[in-house]
């Protein structure tokens, strides 16, 4: 793979990281609104407890996506390390002889 198509795939793996950063804050927000409804006791509609559920269900949902695109972005950073020593490896065996 290309360092041009490394440095893509970086950007998208970034991208992506950072979307479902601001995913799990929005579920959250949402998650401690209800709780917050919850807390002040008083009549609630019942279906509130099947949206504090489903919002918990989605939220471990993103977080393990975010988790594996976190893994994604650091796998192509360490293949860009890689590729950046081997090109230094050889450019200074190149030199050498």
């Amino acid at each position: 793979m290309e360092q041009k198509e490394l440095n893509k795939k970086i950007k998208q793996a970034e991208k992506r990281v950072s979307e479902l950063e601001q995913h799990v804050n929005d579920l959250e927000n949402q998650i401690n609104y209800i709780e917050q409804q919850l807390a002040q006791g008083g009549e609630v509609d019942p279906d509130i407890y099947n949206r504090h559920s489903q919002l918990n269900a989605e939220l471990e949902q993103t977080m393990t996506q975010w988790e594996d695109a976190g893994e994604e972005l650091e796998k192509i950073k360490q293949a860009i390390f890689i590729i950046g020593l081997v090109i230094n490896n050889d450019n200074d065996s190149r030199k050498s002889c």
